[in-house]
Parts: C-alpha cells; structure tokens; sequence
C-alpha cells in the first residue's frame, strides 16, 4: 500500500514538473534582439553608446547591460535623404559627428515596422539629435507620423538660410524618392521628375506609372 502511495506521489510530481520544463524552456528561447526590443518598449527611456551610424537617421546603440548586443534605432519625427540621392552622405557624416560613439538617451516611442526602435536621441548635454539634424538642413521633418511645430520652424529657418539640403533648390523628399525606386526609377531620373515639376508631392509621386522594361 506504502509503494503505492509512492508511486502515486511520484507521477502527481512528474505530471506538474514537466509542463514547468518546458514554459521555462519557450521563455529561454526567445533571447535575443527581439526580445531585448520588446523589454525595452516598456521601460521608454535608457541609455547606451551608439556604436554605428548608418544613415542620416538611423544608427546602432549598445545599450547598458546587454554585453555587446545593438539596436537599430530610427530617429523620430525625421527622414533624411536615401542612401544613393544627394546629401546623403553629408547628412550621415553630420550624425555621425553629432552622436557617433557618445553616450546618448534615448526617449522611446515604439518600435517601426521593421522592429527598429523609434525614438528621440539626448545627448549628456541635453542636445536632441533630431532636432540637431532639421535644423541643420540634413532631414525632412516627417509630417506624415509627426505633427510637433517646433520641427516645422527649424525646417523652415533652414530652407530659408539654404542650408544642407536645401542648397539644392530641388531636393527630393525621400518617402518620394523609395516611392518610385519601387517603381524602376532611378535616383536621376526622379531628380529629373522633380526638376520638371512632376513630383511636388506624395499624391503626384503615386499616380506616376511604373518604368517598363527597356524604357
């Protein structure tokens, strides 16, 4: 009767350690960038060293306490120039100059569609990269997912100063420009499009018919 009561013990102990094991196994699993993102979502604000500028509005940021492991961030409120148009360099070396391997906060907002972190950048002194970047004539304020005026004065007072970007009297907004790449065209010609008066804006940009082949 006692190994009964044993045995019957035991399996109670077997049937509730195994449904333990492997919850513990699915939590583990999932260690990496994504769940490091979704952690970071819900805490808002953190610090870390932006180890790589990639453009002139995203960058990678080791963030304290992960050993190693970055974060694609994209600067809210802002698009600076494609990789490929005019400015795009000088908009990415001027970041790069701004944040580039220093010490930075970043204020989340969200993560992107494409599970980039989305936010504004401080640096220790309480400059604000996004801002830095508008004012300077190296980025767009992006309209479309921001409204705050402030971004629309520094956009203004740099277009009027000819400054960055704006030196150029007929610089391509980039959401135009990935616009109609994906239509065939290349950077000059829709340079030339934008010249001709052909793409003043996004609604025009969408109802340009895509390149054939061999045009």
């Amino acid at each position: 009767m006692r190994r009964i009561d044993r045995v019957i013990r035991l399996s109670f102990i077997l049937l509730l350690a195994v449904p333990l094991f492997f919850s513990c196994k699915k939590r583990g699993s999932g260690v990496g960038n994504e769940s490091i993102s979704s952690s970071l979502v819900e805490k808002h604000t953190y610090m870390g060293i932006v180890k790589r500028v990639c453009d002139g509005d995203t960058y990678d940021l080791l963030i304290d306490g992960t050993d190693r492991e970055t974060q694609r961030v994209r600067m809210a409120a802002i698009d600076a120039p494609e990789k490929g148009q005019d400015y795009s360099r000088k908009a990415r070396h001027y970041l790069d100059s701004l944040i580039g391997r220093k010490r930075v906060k970043l204020v989340l907002t969200q993560k992107d569609s494409f599970g980039r972190l989305l936010g504004l950048t401080y640096l220790e002194d309480g400059t604000e990269a996004s801002h830095e970047m508008v004012k300077a004539g190296y980025a767009w304020h992006y309209t479309h997912y921001d409204k705050d005026i402030e971004f629309d004065r520094l956009e203004e007072a740099a277009r009027n100063a000819k400054v960055g970007l704006w030196a150029d009297p007929h610089p391509v907004e980039p959401w135009i420009e990935k616009k109609l790449r994906k239509k065939g065209y290349s950077s000059s010609e829709i340079k030339q499009m934008k010249i001709q008066g052909m793409i003043d804006d996004i609604e025009a940009a969408k109802k340009i018919e895509p390149k054939k082949a061999g045009q």
